[in-house]
C-alpha cells in the first residue's frame, strides 16, 4: 500500500513539476529569443575552463548505484515493448536491479540501459528508500530519444512523500551526456528521475554523499580598536570559505537600536551617478547584504535596471534579522535616486519565507529623495529585499533599519557575510558595534561544475557546504575605549551583577553604556547600587578608562 501511495504522490509531483517547469521554460525561452546575449551572463554567472577539482579532504561515499546491466532485452535502437512496472502499484521486480525496491512508470529495457517512455503519462524511475542526509550528488547518463533534445528532471521526496527539491537540465538528442544534480538531502528519502516532454534513455545512476570537514580556526591577528584579521587552516579540495561576523547586543536601557546603518562611504570608485562603474560580476556582498546587478558610484551603491525588460530585476537583500521586539514593528529610512516614476518595492519576509509586509515607492523626480516608513510583522528570522523595477540605475544612501528595544533585550545582528578565497580575512567593525560581543563562524564551499551542451562550457551550477565552525568570540583592542592610564591604581569590575569601584584617589566616577549614554556619575570608592542590564560598560575614574562586562 505504501508503494502505491508513493507512486501516486510521485505522479502528482511529476505532473505538477512538469506543468510548473514547462511554464518556466516557456517564459525563459521567450526571454532568450528577445535577448539571447543575457543567458550566459545570468544563467551561468561564473564559468571555468577546467574540470571539477579533485575532492582532496572531502569524503565521498556512494550510497546507491545502478548500471542496468540486467536490462538485457531490447536495444537503444529498438527498446523492448513490454513495460517492467506493475500497472497496479508501480513496482518493478527486484530481479532487474542491483538493489531491491525500485518503482517506476513507463519503464522499458533497452539493452543495458533504461528507457523511460511517454505514452500520455510521464516516464519515471523511483529509487528505493535511501539515506541522502547532507551534501548529495545525483549522477547518471541520459540521452533524449527526440533529435530536438529534452529536459530531464528529478524530485527528492522525504519518507512521507513530501517534495523537498525539484530540478531539471537540458539534454541533447541522440547523444549520451553526463547529468549531475547536487542537493542537500535527508536520512530517509526517495529520488525520482523523470522526463519532461519526450522519451529518455537513462543509465549508470549513482547517488553519492559528501562529507566536508569544517575549517579549524586559528588565533586572530592584527587586532585593533576597529577590527581584526580572522585566520583558519585550509581544507583540501574546497574552493571557497564563507565568513560570517555577528554582534550580540544587549539593550542597557530602552533604546533605539540600529540593525543597519550604511552610508556607503567606504565604496571607492571612479564611477559617477551618470556613469557608474559596472563590475564584471553580476553580484556582490556589502556588509551582510547581497546585491544582484550592482553598480558603483563613489560613496554610494547602485542597482542596475539593464535587464528589467527581460524581467531580471536588480535587488539588494538582507540576511536574517531578529525583528520580533516591539510586536514586530520597526522602521526603515533611506535615500534613493533614480529616474522620475521609477518603481521600488521593499519586501519583508518572515521565518516561513512568506511575504509579511511591503512598501512601494515611486520616485517623484530624478534627484535624491529621502524616504522613511514603518514596517510590521517582523519576527526572529526576518529578511528584507529592495527590488528596483526601473530601466536605468537606482542609487541608495543613508540606509537605516532600526527598532525600539526594551531594557535587557538581547539580539544577534549579522555584520558581515562574505566569500573568501584565502584562509584569512580582514574585517572592520562599525563604531556602534565595537562594544557588543563579537563572534564569527566559517564554513567551506565546494563548487559543482556542470557542462552546458548548448555553449560547450562548464559553469558553476551548485555547491556543497561543510558545517559551520563553533562561534569564536573576539575582543577588539582596549584602545577602542580610550587611552588607558596605566599609572592609576583605580579599577572597576562586576561581581554578581554589582559593579565595584576602587577609587583610592577619590576622583570623579562616570559609567557609560556602550552607546555613550552616562548612567551614573558621582565620587565613590565602593560598590555602586545600580540595576544594570547584562552587557559591556565603560567606566571612567578620573582620567583612567576601563571596560567592565556584566555577564
Amino acid at each position: 500500500m505504501k508503494r502505491y501511495i508513493l507512486l501516486l504522490v510521485a505522479l502528482f509531483l511529476a505532473t505538477a513539476g512538469f506543468a510548473q517547469n514547462a511554464a518556466t521554460l516557456k517564459r525563459t525561452i521567450s526571454k532568450e529569443e528577445r535577448r539571447s546575449d543575457i543567458k550566459d551572463r545570468l544563467l551561468h554567472e561564473r564559468r571555468s575552463d577546467l574540470e571539477q577539482s579533485r575532492d582532496g579532504g572531502i569524503t565521498s561515499t556512494t550510497v546507491l548505484s545502478e548500471d542496468f546491466s540486467k536490462f538485457t532485452a531490447g536495444s537503444e535502437d529498438a527498446p523492448d515493448t513490454t513495460p517492467l512496472d506493475n500497472i497496479e502499484d508501480g513496482t518493478i521486480s527486484d530481479e532487474y536491479f542491483n538493489t531491491p525496491g525500485w518503482l517506476g512508470f513507463e519503464v522499458y529495457q533497452a539493452g543495458g540501459c533504461a528507457f523511460l517512455d511517454v505514452n500520455g503519462e510521464t516516464g519515471m524511475l523511483i529509487t528505493p528508500n535511501v539515506n541522502t542526509d547532507g551534501n548529495v550528488t545525483i549522477k547518471c547518463r541520459a540521452k533524449a530519444a527526440s533529435a530536438e533534445g529534452d529536459y530531464f528532471c528529478y524530485n527528492l521526496l522525504n519518507e512521507y512523500s513530501e517534495p523537498l527539491t525539484i530540478e531539471y537540465v537540458y539534454i541533447p538528442g541522440n547523444e549520451w551526456v553526463d547529468v549531475e544534480f547536487t542537493t542537500v538531502g535527508i536520512e530517509n528519502s526517495y529520488v525520482i528521475l523523470f522526463t519532461m516532454y519526450d522519451a529518455v534513455f537513462v543509465d549508470d545512476i549513482e547517488i553519492i554523499k559528501h562529507t566536508i570537514p569544517a575549517p579549524t580556526l586559528l588565533p586572530e591577528t592584527n587586532i585593533t580598536s576597529t577590527g581584526f584579521t580572522a585566520n583558519w587552516n585550509a581544507v583540501e579540495g574546497v574552493d571557497e570559505y564563507y565568513f560570517l561576523l555577528f554582534a550580540k547586543h544587549t539593550a542597557q536601557y530602552d533604546e533605539t537600536y540600529f540593525f543597519v546603518d550604511y552610508d556607503f562611504s567606504d565604496i571607492e570608485s571612479e564611477g559617477t551617478e551618470t556613469d557608474p562603474e559596472v563590475p564584471e560580476d553580476l553580484s556582490c556582498e556589502y556588509g551582510a547584504w547581497f546585491a544582484f546587478l550592482p553598480v558603483f558610484a563613489n560613496g554610494t551603491l547602485g542597482i542596475s535596471g539593464e535587464f528589467s525588460e527581460q524581467e531580471y530585476y536588480g535587488y539588494f537583500s538582507s540576511p536574517e534579522y531578529d525583528l520580533s521586539s516591539s510586536n514586530g514593528t520597526f522602521n526603515i529610512s533611506l535615500s534613493l535616486k533614480g529616474n522620475t516614476d521609477d518603481y521600488v518595492v521593499v519586501n519583508l519576509f518572515n521565518k516561513e519565507g512568506e511575504l509579511a509586509c511591503n512598501q512601494s515607492i515611486s520616485l517623484p523626480n530624478d534627484e535624491w529623495n529621502e524616504f522613511s516608513f514603518p514596517m510590521e510583522n517582523g519576527d526572529e528570522k526576518s529578511a528584507i529585499e529592495i527590488i528596483y523595477y526601473g530601466n536605468s540605475y537606482l542609487f541608495l544612501d543613508n540606509f537605516k533599519i532600526y527598532q525600539e528595544l526594551p531594557t535587557g533585550t538581547r539580539v544577534t545582528t549579522p555584520l558581515i557575510q562574505t566569500l573568501c578565497y584565502n584562509t584569512s580575512v580582514g574585517v572592520n567593525v562599525q563604531e556602534q558595534y565595537k562594544y557588543d560581543e563579537l563572534f564569527y563562524q566559517i564554513y567551506c564551499v565546494k563548487n559543482i561544475y556542470s557542462y552546458d551542451s548548448e555553449t560547450s562550457e562548464y559553469y558553476v551550477s551548485g555547491a556543497m557546504y561543510s558545517d559551520l565552525t563553533e562561534p569564536r568570540f573576539v575582543t577588539l583592542s582596549p584602545e577602542s575605549i580610550g587611552d588607558l592610564d596605566t599609572q592609576s591604581p583605580a579599577f572597576a569590575y562586576f561581581n554578581e551583577g554589582q559593579i565595584n569601584i576602587f577609587n583610592p584617589e577619590n576622583e570623579m566616577v562616570s559609567i557609560y553604556s556602550i552607546n555613550g549614554v552616562c548612567v551614573y556619575s558621582a565620587t565613590t570608592n565602593d560598590a555602586v547600587g545600580l540595576n544594570l542590564a547584562k552587557g559591556t560598560y565603560i567606566v571612567k575614574i578620573g582620567e583612567k578608562v576601563i571596560k567592565a562586562v556584566n555577564d
